[in-house]
């Protein structure tokens, strides 16, 4: 996830070139849109995984 997130960074460093290349506003709006969508997407994921790691470092299982 955290590669994921790496990489679409990168991509919204990169989005500055489709933005100048873009003809409508509104291709360029959707393309951000979507690229932020992403982004959010990761950052809630890894938020959720690195929380449950830590419950199960800290035996907060309930029994079988």
């Amino acid at each position: 996830i955290r590669d994921s997130l790496a990489g679409l960074s990168q991509l919204k460093l990169s989005s500055e070139l489709f933005s100048q290349d873009a003809q409508s506003r509104r291709s360029k709006f959707l393309f951000h849109q979507t690229l932020q969508l992403g982004i959010q997407t990761a950052e809630l994921n890894l938020e959720w995984v690195e929380g449950v790691i830590k419950k199960i470092k800290n035996k907060e299982l309930p029994p079988e």
